[in-house]
């Protein structure tokens, strides 16, 4: 089911920060009783950096649900604050942009004012 979650806008780290950014999030989630299974940070090799997202794998759909929820809004620091969602969530949100992208109106930056 649904038990994988994206979690956006954490903030950027290099490899010496990855392991205490996860400590951070998988803390938010054990005040909750949620355990991560997995907790995937992908990573830019040519930057040594992360992109600033994580991949969550939980126990089942509703842990993954109640994750969303807290973590959802939630101000990671001043500069960051998270967004989450379930995968399956962001894979129709994705779909669905894609398959009406020429509906949406088109703006030339220099029109903006």
């Amino acid at each position: 089911m649904a038990r994988f979650v994206i979690v956006t806008n954490i903030p950027v780290v290099d490899n010496s920060k990855k392991d205490k950014l996860k400590t951070v999030l998988e803390k938010y989630l054990a005040k909750i009783n949620i355990n991560a299974l997995s907790t995937n940070m992908p990573f830019d090799d040519s930057q040594n950096t992360s992109y600033g997202v994580v991949f969550l794998e939980l126990e089942d759909n509703i842990k993954a649900l109640i994750a969303v929820d807290i973590l959802n809004n939630r101000e990671f620091d001043k500069k960051h604050v998270m967004t989450a969602c379930i995968a399956e969530d962001f894979d129709l949100i994705n779909d669905f942009a894609y398959q009406h992208v020429d509906q949406f109106p088109k703006h030339n930056i220099n029109d903006i004012t």
